[in-house]
């Protein structure tokens, strides 16, 4: 494992965790695949946490949330970008973008439309 990558890796730690964001921005910073990052920090012993896009965020207090109230664009794009009946993760953030809207937004909808994320960048999932 690349030791300058480990030391950003340790530097950007967040109460001993490591912010999805934080380990985006390693990957485009050190022109790594985003997969990299989540094996140097598995490496490393470190969990991921954060999710852009609301995946491993656990209350136990989640309420549902009705369709008719989110935006009929984004609903449209999501179900029509399913692979295998999930919705890849970088094709999410490719979603947020070309839509401009929120990875938050994009999360929840596709959580409202009871769509599961797959094909983690950072390799989680």
């Amino acid at each position: 494992m690349d030791t300058e990558l480990e030391k950003k890796v340790i530097a950007s730690l967040v109460a001993g965790q490591l912010p999805c964001f934080s380990a985006l921005r390693i990957a485009k910073e050190c022109r790594v695949p985003p997969k990299q990052i989540g094996e140097a920090a598995d490496s490393l012993g470190i969990r991921l946490v954060e999710c852009q896009l609301g995946c491993f965020i656990y209350t136990g207090l989640e309420e549902s949330v009705s369709t008719e109230h989110l935006d009929q664009t984004l609903q449209d794009k999501l179900t029509t970008s399913l692979v295998n009946d999930r919705l890849p993760c970088p094709v999410a953030f490719k979603i947020a973008k070309e839509l401009k809207t929120t990875l938050q937004e994009v999360g929840k909808t596709a959580d409202a439309l009871g769509f599961r994320i797959s094909s983690c960048q950072l390799g989680c999932f």
